[in-house]
């Protein structure tokens, strides 16, 4: 049983990113400050995401729940992504579970927590009155909390660097923002 879920992960995966590889592969260069090319020559979120190699999972899941769109669209939005390495975190079989067809608005639902209209790149993160707040996200409030010296988003911790878009920026986490709310149905999968 164990063995077959995994063979059909690997398929629904691979035919995902072939689905994807009209995007040629190139690293993209992480940025600290200010946008570093103009606007007109920047990827849009969705390929930067690609782009990078360490979001495929993320975006995977946003091509299948049609949140790739939005992704490409005019924005602009702040997408905390978990790496793929984060998604891997996530309870054994609960990434599987979350990518099959009947789960599909529970998905949505998650990943639309990851997106934050506007930018909020590090320093206005950082920049802050308070050391504890909240920004209004797509899929909900989002806790932000910068009291330890660095940045977590609900509970999850962000990468100093961030990646500029044409219609916004990507921010890397630690792990998969997930609501209260949703903490218990996932539980349930």
């Amino acid at each position: 049983m164990i063995r077959s879920s995994w063979l059909m992960f690997a398929c629904v995966f691979s035919l995902g990113l072939a689905a994807l590889s009209g995007v040629s592969t190139l690293q993209a260069n992480p940025t600290s400050g200010a946008k570093a090319a103009t606007e007109a020559s920047e990827p849009d979120l969705a390929t930067l995401a690609f782009r990078t190699g360490t979001f495929r999972q993320f975006l995977l899941a946003a091509k299948m729940t049609g949140l790739e769109e939005e992704l490409k669209g005019p924005g602009p939005w702040t997408v905390f992504a978990p790496t793929d390495e984060a998604i891997g975190k996530l309870p054994q079989g609960v990434w599987f579970k979350l990518l099959q067809p009947e789960n599909r608005d529970l998905l949505k639902r998650v990943l639309r927590f990851h997106l934050i209209p506007g930018e909020y790149p590090p320093q206005r993160l950082t920049g802050a009155s308070a050391p504890l707040y909240t920004i209004p996200g797509a899929g909900g409030p989002v806790l932000v909390d910068i009291r330890q010296g660095g940045i977590t988003i609900q509970g999850a911790t962000a990468a100093p660097e961030f990646f500029a878009a044409s219609n916004g920026l990507i921010q890397a986490v630690d792990a998969v923002l997930l609501p209260k709310a949703l903490q218990a149905k996932i539980g349930k999968l």
